[in-house]
């Protein structure tokens, strides 16, 4: 029997937040009436908001160091507010919360703290999540739990590496299967992939080891293969069961690790440091004006670009030159998330190529 795990469309539609919004924030709070009992939440709300965005953006290091605001000044950092959901009693108030907050509020409350952040979201990963049982890998059978923690955990919305489940539908369950994902089947992992609008598949194999005695939980090793446009390597990791735990506690926990996991690599790859400030020229081929349009659109809103300066421009290419934090090998991460690939020959010379089109603005 198969089993439809995840509802709601492909990847590239399931609508995720921007990077300075929390969606869907649980308030809770009573007081002597209802109306206060507001005040309490939104206030609370809005100072979690603030500290999940700092977080979102920064380093698992400088969480210490991570600067507090009073509530007035972090009012004055929300673009906006909606509040959902909302329930009521005659002392209690309930609701979800989503707050946006200003960017460059944001960026000052960080760069004055001297604390490094990234702005650069990577580009959806799809993950396939295949136990493997014996001679039988699974993905989308009924008994698959590693499948199930995968899609029952609790992603921020607004996460810097989006790691995404498949839907787990009919489609999907005709377009690759356990064994083609393990053997990173090319064929299969690119229509996978085109149907979900990604560029990166993450195949996660987990094994479990060791002998079951007494109903105990076995430790499994994870395999992490990558294939795809953001990486393309194979990284193997074990786990151990935590007393008191069943095996579903156990792989919901391993999900969680591993996504914070990786999610904390992108954010070395991606951080702002602002003692690090290089300048490049480029050529970029174009074929239409439309196409430069859509590139300078890029390079406008990359958060390590500081500025850029058209030096020339004709019917098929301009020459920019990149004033940028950061190194060059970081640059060209944050560039391909847009689409961009930039590349150095032998003789040194830059060219930014708009490998599959800049993206158009969000």
């Amino acid at each position: 029997m198969l089993v439809v795990v995840l509802a709601g469309g492909p990847a590239s539609a399931r609508g995720d937040s921007d990077i300075f919004t929390v969606v869907g924030l649980p308030v809770d709070a009573e007081a002597e009436t209802a109306a206060k009992a507001r005040d309490v939440a939104l206030a609370r709300g809005q100072v979690e908001a603030f500290r999940r965005i700092l977080r979102r953006l920064t380093s698992r290091a400088d969480a210490p160091n991570l600067p507090k605001r009073e509530l007035s000044g972090i009012v004055e950092m929300v673009g906006a507010l909606e509040v959902g959901d909302e329930r009521t009693s005659a002392t209690r108030y309930l609701a979800d919360l989503t707050v946006s907050f200003k960017p460059q509020a944001i960026r000052e409350v960080l760069r004055g703290a001297a604390i490094p952040f990234t702005e650069t979201r990577a580009r959806p990963v799809l993950v396939l999540p295949v136990l493997e049982a014996g001679d039988s890998p699974r993905l989308f059978d009924e008994d698959n739990p590693w499948l199930e923690a995968w899609a029952l955990h609790e992603r921020d919305r607004g996460a810097m590496l989006p790691l995404l489940p498949p839907i787990g539908d009919l489609e999907d369950i005709t377009t690759i299967d356990a064994r083609r994902a393990v053997a990173g089947d090319a064929g299969a992992l690119a229509a996978i992939s085109a149907r979900h609008g990604v560029g990166t598949q993450l195949v996660a194999i987990a094994r479990r080891g060791g002998k079951a005695s007494g109903g105990a939980v076995r430790p499994i090793n994870v395999t992490l293969a990558w294939h795809g446009a953001l990486r393309r390597d194979v990284e193997v990791r074990p786990f151990a069961p935590v007393k008191g735990e069943d095996e579903a506690a156990m792989m919901a926990r391993v999900v969680a690790v591993i996504a914070a996991d990786l999610e904390e690599a992108w954010k070395q790859e991606t951080l702002l440091r602002f003692d690090e400030e290089y300048r490049l020229s480029a050529h970029v081929p174009i074929t239409s004006l439309a196409q430069w349009v859509a590139v300078r659109d890029s390079l406008e809103r990359n958060a390590m670009i500081k500025r850029f300066d058209l030096l020339a421009i004709s019917k098929t290419g301009a020459q920019v030159e990149l004033h940028y934090l950061g190194t060059p090998d970081r640059l060209g991460v944050s560039l391909a998330q847009d689409g961009l690939t930039l590349t150095r020959d032998d003789d040194a010379f830059w060219t930014l190529w708009a490998t599959d089109g800049a993206r158009a603005r969000e």
